[in-house]
């Protein structure tokens, strides 16, 4: 994942660069795929993590129970992927793009979340 986030910033940094020297481009256009394949690659990465304090969807309800851990990851992965994808995709929507972008990634982070609580809740009855 370390790598993957340093690709990232070094592809932003030659983005940076690239347009403080007069290059012409649209950085939403430049920035959308590298998100996607970035989501992609996190998807990948806690589809298989472990239960830890690090890595992954850490809510007090994953962290509690291996069973939610393991059903919230393997909903948070094809969240991200298909985040990943939409973002790749959506360059070829113009403007709206971002905002399609956006709310796909923010279903992708709270999704999962949500979906957290309500296994441990199914687990522990009050």
């Amino acid at each position: 994942m370390m790598v993957a986030l340093v690709a990232y910033m070094l592809y932003i940094y030659a983005l940076t660069l690239l347009a403080a020297l007069g290059y012409g481009f649209n950085m939403t256009n430049m920035l959308l795929p590298a998100m996607g394949v970035l989501f992609i690659i996190i998807a990948l990465l806690i589809g298989k993590a472990r239960r830890n304090f690090f890595v992954g969807i850490r809510t007090p309800w994953t962290l509690s129970s291996d069973t939610v851990w393991a059903k919230t990851h393997q909903l948070g992965k094809w969240m991200f992927m298909g985040a990943g994808a939409v973002s790749i995709l959506c360059v070829l929507l113009g403007e709206v793009g971002f905002w399609v972008m956006m709310i796909s990634m923010m279903a992708a982070a709270f999704v999962p979340i949500i979906y957290s609580y309500i296994l441990w809740k199914r687990e522990n009855p009050a």
